[in-house]
């Protein structure tokens, strides 16, 4: 096993900080003080993403910029649209109920067939809030074989999209195959050991570029290539490739 020590620091938060809140339920998900904690480092910059299930957190408008108008019965059960950059996802409406909303400050990005605002961003203070009136992650959790085929399947766009400034300023590799799973461990700073899983049942022949200033050179494990800022990566079913980046 691993001993893992984590500890609680009074330093400033820097305005890199992502804090997800997946599939908020009941009246009593988030305590007011947790809250009032959490918001005031969203202010300070940092990135919040909420998702619903069948909560309304207090002072909605303010966090999210959208004004709740009225809960209802779900009578509509076409998919939602939703934009993610180039992209355009069609997320289930499966949930009972639904909230419809009045965008009042926030950029819709994803609406229901009616029209009514599902997915939005909007300025929190110096930070940003995305918010999801879906519950994504119960239904991706729920639901067999939802990443690899059907209406779920193209749901991790939005969390791409949520995620793509920090994985721009943090990684050293980027991909864009969804059942690749890729985690990087620093050495020192200036190289790391990057672990890629083959998340399908399936042979995966794909190709990961080096971010900006960083560039492959060891390779540890697994059918891996490095060729000038690009890596192909050969991976059985469920196997890995383990190999090394530095700082160029």
């Amino acid at each position: 096993g691993f001993d893992i020590e984590f500890q609680y620091s009074e330093q400033p938060l820097k305005d890199s900080e992502l804090y997800l809140l997946p599939c908020l339920s009941g009246l009593r998900s988030v305590s007011r003080k947790r809250m009032k904690d959490l918001l005031a480092r969203i202010s300070a910059g940092a990135t919040l993403y909420i998702s619903l299930n069948d909560a309304t957190p207090s002072e909605f408008e303010s966090i999210t910029g959208l004004e709740p108008q009225f809960r209802e019965a779900r009578t509509d059960t076409r998919p939602a649209s939703i934009r993610c950059g180039k992209d355009s996802v069609e997320i289930p409406t499966v949930s009972s109920h639904r909230i419809v909303f009045r965008a009042a400050r926030a950029t819709v990005l994803g609406r229901e067939a009616d029209g009514n605002p599902v997915f939005s961003a909007a300025e929190y203070g110096k930070g940003k809030v995305w918010f999801l009136s879906l519950p994504l992650e119960t239904m991706v959790a729920t639901t067999a074989g939802a990443l690899r085929a059907g209406p779920l399947s193209d749901a991790w766009r939005i969390y791409r999209l949520v995620a793509a400034p920090f994985i721009a300023k943090a990684r050293a590799v980027l991909k864009t195959e969804p059942t690749l799973a890729v985690t990087e461990h620093p050495l020192c700073a200036t190289r790391r050991v990057i672990v890629a899983v083959n998340m399908s049942p399936s042979r995966l022949e794909c190709e990961c570029v080096a971010a900006p200033h960083w560039l492959p050179c060891r390779v540890h494990r697994g059918l891996t290539a490095g060729r000038g800022s690009t890596v192909a990566i050969r991976l059985e079913p469920c196997d890995a490739a383990v190999f090394e980046m530095r700082r160029a």
